[in-house]
């Protein structure tokens, strides 16, 4: 299996140099990504017996001509109860998304944000398991 994989890199790897579209060049560069992975956890089955925090996902459309936005623009406060990303100078406009009190705790220094061509992905990692109803805290609202 890890030959095939190996063999799956090497074409994703020719495909990419050969992709025009930002949204293609970024779909292959995520499956690099994901099969890199895959090598490393057969290369090193110890460390994948370990568990790992559980990632959140929240994904934010950015503006069509995201490709201007670079991590030198980008302001990126991550607290354990709190985030906000500052986008400045995109098309002359500045961007703010913010959640200032999430629904549980997150680690700050495992969070990461992915700028890609047409979206901005941030990636929050809880700091213990368990599902989450909404990022958002919400009061539980009982009157007497």
């Amino acid at each position: 299996m890890a030959d095939e994989v190996s063999l799956d890199l090497v074409e994703l790897r020719h495909l990419q140099t050969i992709a025009k579209r930002p949204r293609v060049v970024s779909l292959i560069s995520s499956e690099i990504r994901n099969l890199e992975k895959i090598l490393i956890e057969k290369a090193s089955p110890s460390v994948a017996q370990h568990p790992t925090p559980t990632p959140i996902s929240v994904t934010s459309k950015a503006p069509s001509t995201a490709a201007l936005m670079q991590e030198d623009k980008m302001e990126k406060n991550i607290k354990p109860m709190s985030i906000e990303l500052k986008f400045h100078d995109v098309h002359g406009k500045n961007y703010v998304f913010a959640i200032p009190k999430l629904n549980m705790e997150v680690l700050p220094e495992q969070c990461k944000v992915i700028i890609k061509p047409t979206r901005v992905t941030i990636v929050l990692v809880k700091a213990s398991k368990g599902n989450w109803v909404d990022l958002h805290f919400k009061e539980d609202k009982v009157y007497p």
